[in-house]
């Protein structure tokens, strides 16, 4: 194999997404994308986050539902996909409180039925910079991971172990540590 540590995958932020998330360590440029909110460019097709905020997640779990499962179902072939929550269980407290859901366990369920029906990892953190993170890093170990397959070994950047030590073990990452089921919220 050779090295190539100098390459690094630039980011797809979907046209349609309206507050796009603001990125450290990737170059990021706009398209757009058949599925998903970020994918990573010549990754179009295997690569997809579908970003929901609190609010938007609640709404595709009830009103928008035929439409969120045609997006989930879009995901199916892709080799990398994820569902990334940006937010609190306490902003879904707050919306059950104002009555757009009937419990937060009835929008739980239906993430880990999502989930489950479509093989999608589901993250939750509590802010978008650290959404931003976890997307970069994702993005890169895909890309690292196609670039192996190609016979190019890259080296893994200290902040992408600073996140996917968060993610496995709960530490380094500001803002985010595992929680019950594998999600991420704040420390």
């Amino acid at each position: 194999m050779t090295a190539a540590p100098e390459l690094m995958p630039r980011l797809i932020v979907d046209t349609r997404e309206q507050t796009p998330l603001m990125f450290r360590h990737l170059e990021a440029t706009r398209g757009t994308l058949q599925s998903g909110d970020y994918s990573v460019a010549g990754l179009e097709e295997e690569f997809a986050v579908e970003r929901k905020s609190v609010a938007d997640l609640v709404g595709s779990v009830t009103r928008d539902r035929d439409r969120f499962t045609r997006e989930l179902h879009r995901l199916r072939g892709f080799r990398w996909k994820y569902l990334l929550i940006v937010g609190t269980e306490m902003e879904l407290a707050r919306l059950a409180a104002q009555g757009r859901v009937k419990t937060p366990l009835q929008v739980k369920n239906s993430i880990l039925a999502f989930s489950t029906r479509y093989g999608l990892p589901t993250v939750w953190v509590d802010n978008p910079d650290a959404a931003a993170h976890v997307v970069e890093s994702w993005a890169f170990m895909a890309y690292r991971e196609s670039m192996r397959q190609a016979g190019c070994k890259l080296a893994i950047p200290q902040w992408v172990s600073a996140t996917l030590r968060a993610v496995n073990i709960g530490n380094d990452a500001p803002g985010l540590h595992p929680a019950p089921g594998g999600e991420l919220n704040k420390k």
